[in-house]
């Protein structure tokens, strides 16, 4: 199950206006069996710990309803006009909201660093199983920058776009894991936000070697997972995989090949991504090559960085030992 990959058609905006006029929210209406075969919600039969029932189902209408006493069903009233794009058919009866517009439902109720982390995912090459959150699934981008940028353009003033809009400068494109989006993610965002603060990284960028570079590896190019351009270097993000005798290997003859052109290799992995001083230390690393001095100057920024902390190590826990999220209040004014 792909939650990322998007392989329904878009309606334009009269269609749109026609749909959301007849959403009404009554349960006796939604057949769960076709949600869950068509992806849309996780299938309890793939996790036996999950519970029957799904999780709270929302619901986009232009109706003015009462979102009390529907048990399982979260109703959002939309009263302006959304761009093309905003919603897609799955069938002649069922309806999504585009990526462009979620990401915007996120960000009016989510917290900074969350909505990040699934732009990221909108945005990467790796989408995460519904049913269970630690198993990566190779996927296409559901969305760009630049589309994003397009739809908050065309999108009227509304709950979340102003939010999503401060967002977009610091989304990247391209990741590949949640080890590569975390990390990207505390070494970028700037000190206000609790990131160190370096210059914005290229996710999976490639990089053509010289010949001399080519003979360490015998390859025509490497692909880095993050390289900070100005700085030259390439920041690694090691998971188990990167453990192997073969694979230690070849992430030498790697590092040569980027040495002989000048790049620093640094890898990162998860016990790094977990102690704030040693992520701090290759933030150093890489203000130092362009110049530059690290000095977090925002107001409350240990306090700022422990909140982010806390979010990007949410990916590393077991699935045991995560808390149930906090759950959505019932009704809204805002598209969702």
């Amino acid at each position: 199950m792909r939650r990322n990959a998007v392989p329904w058609e878009p309606l334009d905006t009269a269609r749109q206006q026609e749909i959301l006029s007849l959403a009404t929210g009554a349960r006796c209406r939604l057949d769960i069996d076709y949600l869950r075969g068509v992806g849309i919600i996780p299938d309890p039969a793939d996790n036996d710990n999950r519970a029957a029932e799904p999780g709270p189902i929302h619901l986009l209408t232009q109706q003015r309803v009462v979102a009390s006493r529907r048990p399982g069903i979260i109703t959002h009233r939309c009263d302006v006009a959304l761009p093309p794009g905003s919603l897609l058919q799955v069938d002649a009866n069922t309806f999504v909201c585009g990526p462009e517009l979620v990401f915007v439902q996120i960000a009016a109720s989510g917290n900074a660093a969350a909505t990040l982390k699934i732009g990221y995912e909108l945005m990467g090459l790796y989408t995460l199983r519904a049913d269970d959150q630690q198993e990566i699934v190779p996927a296409e981008q559901a969305m760009t920058v630049q589309s994003l940028t397009d739809y908050l353009e065309q999108l009227p003033p509304t709950r979340g776009r102003r939010k999503a809009t401060e967002l977009l400068p610091l989304l990247c494109e391209q990741s590949r894991s949640p080890l590569e989006t975390d990390t990207a993610l505390m070494l970028y965002l700037p000190h206000i936000r609790g990131g160190f603060n370096t210059e914005r990284p290229l996710l999976n960028y490639r990089i053509e070697l010289t010949e001399q570079a080519q003979s360490a590896c015998s390859r025509s190019s490497i692909e880095c997972d993050l390289y900070f351009p100005k700085a030259r270097v390439d920041v690694e993000c090691n998971s188990a995989y990167h453990n192997s005798e073969q694979q230690r290997r070849l992430d030498d003859e790697r590092a040569t090949a980027l040495a002989a052109m000048g790049i620093l290799v640094i890898p990162v992995s998860i016990p790094q991504i977990e102690d704030l001083d040693k992520l701090e230390a290759v933030a150093r690393i890489i203000t130092r090559r362009v110049g530059g001095k690290y000095r977090p100057r925002a107001k409350a920024f240990p306090v700022r960085q422990s909140m982010l902390h806390a979010e990007i190590l949410k990916d590393f826990e077991k699935p045991k030992d995560k808390q149930a999220e906090n759950p959505q209040q019932e009704g809204s004014e805002a598209p969702s």
